[in-house]
């Protein structure tokens, strides 16, 4: 036998394994094993929804919920790096200008000594 047989013998072998377990999963579907299986799972999930251990995760979700909620909202007001950026700026321009008043004042306040203005005897 060449190798396009064997191939051909080997799909068909896969085809009958497949019509065999479709064959005996729908037999088993027709006497009620396999939903019966289901319906009862789907009972007891649908029973868990009334149970108080239910209940508790669903109060503890909605707390959480809630306290996601709030961090969100205070988070909506705190200051991005932008706007931090942009006062650093600004801070740093007015200590510049603050530099130079200082000077100002220190040549005034030097003068006045100089002269004893202010000064009481």
């Amino acid at each position: 036998m060449s190798f396009p047989q064997y191939l051909d013998l080997g799909c068909a072998g896969v085809s009958a394994a497949c019509a065999v377990y479709v064959a005996c999963r729908d037999a088993m579907w027709r006497k009620g094993g396999i939903s019966k299986r289901m319906n009862d799972r789907l009972d007891q999930a649908l029973r868990w929804f009334d149970s108080p251990e239910a209940k508790a995760v669903e109060a503890r979700m909605n707390g959480l919920t809630a306290r996601i909620s709030a961090a969100e909202d205070r988070l909506q007001h705190v200051a991005t790096r932008e706007d931090v950026g942009r006062v650093d700026g600004r801070l740093g321009r007015l200590e510049g200008r603050l530099d130079h008043v200082a000077d100002g004042i220190d040549r005034l306040e030097g003068y006045f000594l100089e002269r004893g203005v202010g000064v009481r005897s």
